[in-house]
């Protein structure tokens, strides 16, 4: 049984800018917004989940495959990174993360967007493991995720300031 997550929010910068750089920069993107250490450009995107369980963090590096994107067209159509995400080390103890980052306008900033979907290994076992607290382990893992990812783009896009006249 799969097991779905959502998680929104959002990036105090305009829409276009946000929409195009996330498009055109999506490895570079990923891989720098949740590695503080510094990797060589590669083919894969490896990428560090974090997360905190009963106060001990806990990590794990996981290669990400963009599986599919769409081009910024203008304002009014969101854009959108499917993906796909798994342990690098003993990938068969983690289940495999898909999901969809879709970028939209609101107002005069952007809101990210993550729903995705995983099913845990080992069947009823698993599935009694996630109940119990995998599933809160795995949606802190999105919602940093997508923080992240947010605080990059925050890095990558200059604030827009409207001068006062």
């Amino acid at each position: 049984m799969k097991t779905n997550l959502r998680w929104i929010g959002r990036v105090e910068r305009p829409f276009e800018a946000v929409a195009r750089k996330l498009v055109s920069d999506t490895e570079h993107i990923f891989q720098t917004a949740t590695s503080t250490i510094e990797q060589p450009e590669s083919e894969q995107i490896i990428a560090d989940l974090h997360t905190e369980v009963g106060g001990v963090k806990v990590h794990r590096e996981i290669k990400i495959t963009i599986l599919s994107k769409t081009e910024y067209q203008n304002d009014n159509v969101p854009v959108s990174i499917d993906l796909k995400w798994n342990s690098v080390e003993v990938a068969y103890l983690f289940p495999t993360m898909k999901g969809s980052l879709t970028a939209r306008r609101i107002g005069n900033q952007t809101q990210l967007d993550f729903l995705g979907d995983y099913e845990p290994p080992f069947g009823v076992l698993g599935q009694t493991i996630d109940t119990m607290m995998g599933a809160s382990v795995a949606e802190d893992c999105v919602e940093q995720f997508v923080s992240d990812v947010i605080d990059r783009l925050h890095e990558l896009i200059p604030s827009s300031k409207v001068e006062a006249i």
